[in-house]
């Protein structure tokens, strides 16, 4: 059979931003969520440039959702796929945050090729929040017609900002050298090209960092802590 369109992780995610969307949310490549990551990187002190997925014209298929939404295979805000809208922890009901997210199913571990835009926001301070996703969907191997939805959707969330503050405590983790680590770079080949990538192994990050202790029903309106 030949290579997936979207594979089944990729329908994951394109569901999981379908639900934030519809529940105040927004997906990466619009106006919206560029207000919100520009919002983060002035308050943090970074500099964030941001892609256009919206009017991107290189598009060589014709994928809708069921909900008659565009779908773009493989473009978002450089680390970001979403913003959930979500209430603070302790302040439900009163405070809510606009909070930039990565969206990391199946077995997504790597988080970007921006080197220089991961180690800033690290630096800053500010939480980098990854919702990593299960559910269950099959792969599409056509180029023309609507993907189903996933289904079943659960998650369990950590900020990859703490869990790399955490391993530099040990080891470094933007070195392509070192020993076992959790959160590190490597790099990736392409022909006579190569560039780097900064990767996380869930399964071995220290239980303590995750927010959510067991995977739980996939909500982006789940709490999230206080970013200030």
């Amino acid at each position: 059979m030949p290579r997936a369109i979207l594979n089944s992780g990729k329908v994951v995610e394109i569901t999981a931003t379908s639900i934030i969307e519809k529940v105040g949310g927004a997906g990466a490549g619009t106006g919206k969520c560029w207000r919100h990551m520009l919002g983060m990187a002035q308050t943090f002190g970074f500099e964030f440039t941001h892609t256009d997925e919206k009017s991107a014209r290189q598009r060589s298929t014709q994928l809708y959702t069921q909900d008659g939404e565009r779908i773009n295979p493989g473009r978002g805000e450089r680390i970001i796929d979403a913003v959930v809208k979500a209430p603070i922890q302790g302040c439900e009901g009163s405070l809510y945050v606009d909070m930039p997210v990565s969206l990391k199913a199946g077995d997504s571990r790597d988080i970007t090729t921006d080197i220089g835009l991961l180690r800033a926001w690290v630096d800053s301070g500010a939480p980098l929040w990854v919702y990593c996703i299960d559910g269950d969907a099959e792969p599409v191997h056509y180029r023309e017609g609507v993907v189903p939805y996933a289904r079943n959707l659960t998650m369990r969330r950590i900020d990859v900002a703490a869990v790399i503050r955490e391993q530099a405590k040990t080891q470094d983790p933007w070195s392509v050298e070192g020993g076992k680590r959790y959160a590190f770079m490597r790099v990736m080949k392409q022909g006579k090209y190569s560039y780097p990538r900064f990767r996380i192994n869930w399964k071995t990050v220290p239980q303590h960092l995750w927010l959510d202790s067991t995977w739980r029903h996939f909500n982006p309106e789940a709490p999230l802590p206080s970013p200030w």
